[in-house]
C-alpha cells in the first residue's frame, strides 16, 4: 500500500489500487508487439491473456523449421520468412529496452549481427546506438521468449 499523507489521499490511493488489481488485459496477437506488450503489462502486475489465431508465436516474424519427418524429429535448419534481423536505435543503457535486449542476448535468443546491412541506411547516422541482432533459432524465438518470461496464458487458434 502506498504511503498515506491524509485521509482523503489514502482513500484515493486505495481506490486506485483496488481498480488496478481488478484490471485484466486482453491482447490479440502473439507477434513481437503483442508478446512485448504482454511482457510489459505482466511486469506492471496486471492480469494478461493473449489470443493468437495461429498455432505459434511470432506473427509476421514467422520462422519455418525444416525436419526430415514429423514434429517429433530434430530440427535441421530454420528459415525466417518475415524479418531476418532486428535493429534498434536504443542505447544499451536504456532503462527498459537495454535490459530487455541484454536478457534476450543472455538467453541466446538474440546474437549481435556483425555482417553488413546492404542498401540505404534508414537509421541516419550509424552511431553506437544503432545495433543489429539476429536470432540463431529464428526470430519467432523472440516472441516465444517474451511470452515465456511473462508467464502469460495464450489461447492458440483463437
Amino acid at each position: 500500500l502506498a504511503p498515506c499523507f491524509s485521509l482523503s489521499f489514502c482513500k484515493k490511493v486505495q481506490a486506485v489500487e483496488t481498480t488496478m488489481a481488478a484490471v485484466q488485459v486482453l491482447i490479440v496477437g502473439a507477434g513481437v508487439t503483442g508478446s512485448m506488450l504482454a511482457f510489459l503489462v505482466k511486469e506492471m502486475g496486471l492480469s494478461v491473456r493473449v489470443l493468437e489465431k495461429s498455432r505459434a508465436a511470432g506473427g509476421r516474424m514467422n520462422t519455418h523449421s525444416f525436419r526430415l519427418g514429423d514434429r517429433s524429429t530434430p530440427v535441421l535448419a530454420h528459415a525466417d520468412l518475415g524479418a531476418q534481423y532486428i535493429t534498434t536505435r536504443s542505447a544499451a543503457s536504456h532503462p527498459v529496452l537495454g535490459a530487455l535486449y541484454d536478457s534476450l542476448l543472455n538467453t541466446g535468443v538474440l546474437a549481435p549481427f556483425t555482417g553488413e546491412v546492404a542498401g540505404p541506411n534508414p537509421y541516419g547516422g550509424a552511431g553506437d546506438e544503432v545495433r543489429h541482432f539476429t536470432a540463431p533459432k529464428g526470430l519467432r524465438a523472440v516472441s516465444e521468449q517474451l511470452l515465456k518470461a511473462a508467464g502469460v496464458e495464450v489461447d492458440w487458434g483463437a
